[in-house]
C-alpha cells in the first residue's frame, strides 16, 4: 500500500466521520424541535420531567393546574388529562422516530449513504 492510498483512505475516513456527526447531530436537533410542545400561549420542552410531574397529578385524579412553562411563564392547563396524552405522544413519536434514523445511520458505511 503507498504513502498516497493510505493518505486517500485516512481522508476518506475522516470525511466520513465528520459527515457520521453532521448527521446525528441533525438528528438530535430534529428530534428536540419535535419536542416542542405550543399550549394554551405557552412553550414546553416534552422531556422526562415533564411527562412525570404531570403524569403524577393525572393519576392523583387532578383535572387541571397550572404549570411553568420553559419560560417561566405561568400556563393555564385546563384539561391535565389531555394535555398529559397529548405530550407523551409526542415524545415517542419523536424519540422513536430519531431510533429509527439513527440506526440508519449506524448501517451506513460510506459517505456518500450518509447523505442519501
Amino acid at each position: 500500500m503507498t504513502k498516497e492510498t493510505k493518505l486517500e483512505q485516512a481522508l476518506e475516513f475522516a470525511n466520513y466521520r465528520q459527515t457520521l456527526a453532521n448527521q446525528k447531530q441533525i438528528l438530535k436537533d430534529r428530534c428536540a424541535t419535535q419536542l416542542n410542545y405550543a399550549y394554551n400561549g405557552g412553550l414546553f420542552t416534552i422531556d422526562n420531567a415533564l411527562i412525570s410531574f404531570i403524569g403524577i397529578f393525572v393519576n392523583k385524579g387532578k383535572k387541571s393546574m397550572v404549570v411553568l412553562d420553559s419560560n417561566n411563564s405561568p400556563i393555564d392547563i385546563e384539561n391535565l388529562e389531555e394535555f398529559f396524552e397529548h405530550i407523551t405522544s409526542r415524545y415517542f413519536e419523536a424519540v422513536n422516530e430519531y431510533h429509527r434514523q439513527d440506526q440508519d445511520l449506524a448501517h451506513k458505511r460510506k459517505t456518500v449513504k450518509l447523505v442519501e
